[in-house]
């Protein structure tokens, strides 16, 4: 399934771009998939999934393991969800390791909140859920702007992390990368980024999950109903409302975010104004750093040159793997690779 979602998700800073499969409509049972891909997804919730409410929102996160083992925080890249840890949480459990996946604002099943808030009012949701936990320190890490969003956790929290787990987010600012680009191209690439992302709704969720799901893949594909949520005028879609919250509708405002930062939504100018050398200048803590190099060559996550800054600061304590033919959705498109890189560092963590 790894290679599969690879193709949905994390285009650009987690921006969803959707391949509608082509299938056979009049021969395919569409409803008996959907039957049950609903019906492994209550399974899913019912064994993994909780909530929380926090000072901020009613926060779902989902756990696997044993309560009692290594935990490890993972916060999943914009536009995904807990679901996004399901390819590899199992090799993670069985050596070990307790799994805590916390949907953010707007993703899964937590919803936006009605207040302004930052990266790091996350972070603090997540101090609050280790304290219902009763867990003292944690292993935190992430993937795209969850991989900023730990980075922003260990700002405001050092002594609550183990170590760092950073997936093409978090050690580098995506902000710099762009800005160091030719406007024009910003631009071009901006315009077709947002042409192929389409606000597509439907009257019913069979509707959604019908359009969605690929008849040509052997799992169930329940992770799609994280995804699909019912908006303000009862249709369904993908996360909606989520890319307005985000100031992700349209070019020219993805260019404004880039060039005039203070102006985009405090998640996302949060995110974007993030300097990773400024939080790690006192590093305590290992961290992994997973970089993906192969579509650098469009700047937009071009962050190798960054990354490589930040290991020499700290050689003792920065891992840094390069991916040269693996794009932003690493984990998703070298599984194995990545699996065996992370338990790697995690035992050295261990060891420590």
């Amino acid at each position: 399934m790894s290679k599969k979602r690879s193709l949905l998700l994390f285009l650009y800073f987690g921006l969803v771009t959707i391949v509608a499969s082509a299938q056979d409509s009049t021969s395919f049972d569409f409803e008996k998939a959907y039957s049950i891909a609903i019906k492994e997804y209550e399974d899913f919730e019912q064994k993994h999934g909780h909530f929380l409410q926090t000072e901020n929102v009613n926060m779902h996160y989902s756990t696997w393991g044993d309560s009692t083992d290594i935990p490890i925080v993972w916060l999943h890249g914009t536009n995904s969800n807990t679901t996004e840890v399901v390819d590899f949480v199992d090799s993670l459990t069985v050596e070990g390791y307790y799994v805590i996946a916390v949907d953010y604002y707007g993703h899964g099943l937590t919803p936006i909140p009605r207040r302004g808030v930052s990266i790091y009012n996350v972070a603090d949701d997540i101090i609050q859920l280790l304290d219902h936990l009763n867990i003292d320190k944690v292993v935190v890490g992430g993937m795209s702007r969850g991989g900023i969003i730990a980075s922003a956790f260990y700002d405001e929290y050092p002594d609550k992390v183990l170590g760092l787990i950073l997936e093409d987010g978090g050690s580098a600012s995506f902000l710099n990368a762009r800005q160091a680009m030719d406007r024009s191209e910003i631009e071009k690439l901006y315009t077709e980024m947002y042409s192929s992302n389409n606000d597509t709704t439907f009257a019913t969720k069979f509707e959604a999950f019908k359009f969605y799901y690929n008849s040509r893949w052997t799992d169930s594909q329940y992770w799609w109903f994280a995804f699909l949520k019912e908006d303000v005028n009862g249709n369904w879609a993908l996360n909606p409302g989520l890319s307005k919250w985000l100031g992700q509708r349209g070019e020219n405002v993805g260019v404004r975010n880039i060039y005039q930062t203070t102006q985009a939504p405090l998640f996302e100018s949060s995110a974007l104004m993030l300097m990773p050398e400024v939080i790690y200048r006192n590093l305590k803590v290992p961290i992994l750093i997973f970089d993906p190099q192969g579509d650098d060559d469009n700047g937009l996550f071009a962050l190798s040159d960054q990354n490589i800054r930040l290991k020499e600061q700290h050689p003792e304590l920065i891992t840094l793997k390069h991916y040269p033919n693996s794009g932003h959705a690493l984990h998703f498109e070298e599984s194995a690779q990545f699996v065996e890189d992370l338990l790697h560092f995690l035992s050295k963590v261990r060891e420590d």
